[in-house]
């Protein structure tokens, strides 16, 4: 059985430097492991207009790290669905509190955001 693990780590900050990477170039990271790091800086996340655009870059990435998974061959092609909904569904979960600290956030008018996509699959 091939187990996944999904990292999002979601940080903000004044000083953060975003890099931002396309969500189709995920990058090994190491053995069965692939990440791509998703820039969410220029995001609002407490409009509606820039949620949906961050749930779209996310799924986005789910997808790309987890072709990047099948096309090291730690997965077959008929796992990628679940893949990508098990990837998507945990990084939604982070985004949440990513949102949560903007909120906090923009009355003082930090609105810098990096989410890094970590997937790795077992065998």
């Amino acid at each position: 059985m091939i187990r996944f693990s999904t990292l999002l780590l979601c940080a903000l900050s004044t000083a953060s430097v975003a890099l931002p990477l396309q969500a189709a170039d995920a990058a090994p990271t190491g053995i069965g492991t692939t990440s791509t790091e998703i820039d969410l800086s220029s995001l609002d996340l407490t409009t509606t207009r820039d949620w949906t655009i961050a749930n779209k870059k996310i799924a986005r990435a789910s997808h790309a790290v987890c072709q990047k998974l099948i096309q090291d061959n730690w997965l077959v092609d008929s796992d990628g669905a679940d893949c990508e909904q098990d990837a998507f569904s945990r990084a939604h979960e982070d985004l949440y509190a990513l949102r949560d600290q903007q909120r906090t956030l923009h009355q003082s008018g930090h609105q810098n955001g990096h989410v890094l996509l970590a997937l790795s699959a077992g065998k």
